[in-house]
Parts: structure tokens; C-alpha cells; sequence
């Protein structure tokens, strides 16, 4: 969890974008699927640094971050539904 001091400014409040980047400067969000995952990386000033659809595995998960580790806030979707068979 990442916890930090948040000061409004004297005008009045801030935007959540810019609370979220003062938070940390790299956003992941990853759309899960039982077999595939979409991977996309913000940087500060929103600029796409990654934009991935690979396999739903560790490895490519951890590869792909890799270089953003540091400084990174994941959000992740995904759903799963059960049907119950007749």
C-alpha cells in the first residue's frame, strides 16, 4: 500500500488525476481473463508506455512491469461468472 501526505492547495481542491500522480508517477491497468490479460502502462503526463494483450501468467505479468516496478499503482478488472450446469 502506498500512503502519502496529501496538502490541498490554497485556491481550493485538486483534480484525482493529479492526486493519483502525486501518489505515484506510473498507473497499470490490467483487464484479466482466464487465459489472457491487456496490460496498459500511464506514465506521469499519460503517455502509454505499455499497451499488451498476453497470456493470464506470472511471468509475462512480472516481465511486463518490470522496468515500472518502482513507482507503480495496479488496478485490475476482471469478472467471473459461474454457470451452474442443468
Amino acid at each position: 500500500m502506498i500512503a502519502a501526505k496529501q496538502t490541498p492547495p490554497a485556491g481550493g481542491k485538486e483534480e484525482p488525476d493529479e492526486v493519483l500522480f502525486q501518489i505515484a508517477p506510473i498507473h497499470c491497468g490490467i483487464d484479466l481473463h482466464a487465459r489472457r490479460m491487456y496490460i496498459c502502462i500511464l506514465d506521469a503526463d499519460g503517455q502509454i508506455r505499455v499497451h499488451r494483450n498476453g497470456p493470464a501468467t506470472p511471468e509475462h505479468l512480472l516481465a511486463t512491469i518490470a522496468p515500472y516496478r518502482e513507482d507503480l499503482v495496479v488496478a485490475v478488472e476482471c469478472i467471473f461468472t459461474f454457470r451452474r450446469r442443468r
